[in-house]
């Protein structure tokens, strides 16, 4: 689905299968943890899981060669994340999603497949069995 931003950007958002979701915090468990280390653990399994779903969901965007990550933030001592996709989900998030519309906007299409039963049970059916 088209979105126009509110810069006049406009993005193809796909959603984000819930089961891939799914997916991603099955795989980032953690043992039993217990005050700061569970929080900072439940912290960066979200963060995992949000920056997964950006992916998903915008996969045609592309960081222009003239972006450069905020000298803002690297002044605030904050750096840009390693590797292209690194780069790419600093664009989404520092060049992209630049107003909460954007992100509520955005976050409407990603948050709401519209699954068919075929799709359900082919996901349902990658899961291993509970015994």
């Amino acid at each position: 689905m088209k979105i126009t931003l509110s810069t006049g950007m406009v993005i193809d958002v796909r959603p984000v299968p819930p089961f891939a979701l799914a997916e991603i915090e099955r795989h980032y468990t953690f043992p039993v943890l217990e005050g700061t280390e569970l929080a900072q653990a439940q912290a960066a399994r979200e963060r995992m899981t949000r920056e997964a779903a950006w992916l998903m969901a915008l996969p045609d965007v592309t960081v222009p060669d003239d972006w450069q990550f905020p000298r803002g933030l690297r002044y605030a001592g904050i750096q840009p994340r390693e590797g292209d996709d690194g780069l790419l989900l600093d664009y989404i998030e520092f060049g992209v999603l630049i107003a909460p519309s954007d992100i509520q906007a955005v976050q409407a299409v990603m948050y709401s497949s519209d699954l068919t039963e075929e799709e359900i049970g082919a996901a349902e059916a990658t899961f291993p069995a509970i015994s």
